[in-house]
């Protein structure tokens, strides 16, 4: 599913990524993308065996003991080799299928919120799609100001996301830069899955 506006997705930082996804596949850097495509199974369903006394025998029944537990990434994106090349170095940890590396599993995070204990359960989903399927889900923080490794501060802001209203720029379009000046600034092909 591609959604189309801000009520198809569940958070603005989701929909910032998707903003960002749209420059990148307009600029040949992304070959396609998809906004949560599939679950994955991290554990199956639990059950455990146990006896029930029928009036004549004693049979063996299966019982439930928790519902299997799924990961569905946000988005999963496919770079093209021009992309890997510009952008690889900032998925490098979320690359899957070496030596091709060229699809990265995502999932959009806000900025760090001490209240919520999402930081260390996501590390654990992140171990357990290694474990079970061999894929490193990787956090991306679309904008903050304050975090330094936010994929705009990193690469560029969608131009969205840089206007106010009024057509000025907002604190995105001051700290970050538009996708031309990435392309010109870039060092290109310092990602080890691009060669």
């Amino acid at each position: 599913m591609i959604p189309t506006c801000r009520a198809d997705v569940k958070s603005d930082e989701e929909w910032r990524m998707i903003l960002w996804l749209h420059e990148a596949t307009d600029h040949g850097m992304v070959v396609r993308w998809e906004y949560e495509p599939e679950s994955f199974v991290l554990f199956p369903k639990g059950t455990y065996k146990a006896e029930k006394k029928l009036k004549t025998k004693t049979k063996v029944i299966n019982r439930f003991l928790h519902h299997p537990a799924t990961y569905t990434p946000d988005f999963v994106i496919e770079f093209s080799h021009f992309g890997l090349g510009y952008l690889g170095k900032y998925f490098e940890k979320g690359l899957s299928g070496y030596p091709e590396c060229q699809t990265a599993y995502i999932d959009c995070k806000g900025s760090f919120n001490p209240y919520q204990n999402d930081q260390r359960f996501f590390g654990l989903v992140q171990k357990a799609m290694w474990a079970r399927h061999r894929i490193w889900p990787q956090k991306v923080i679309p904008f903050e100001k304050k975090v330094t490794s936010s994929l705009f501060l990193k690469t560029w802001a969608p131009d969205a996301c840089r206007h106010t209203k009024r057509g000025g720029l907002n604190a995105c379009g001051r700290a970050c830069r538009n996708v031309i000046s990435f392309l010109h600034d870039a060092d290109v092909g310092d990602c080890k899955c691009a060669s």
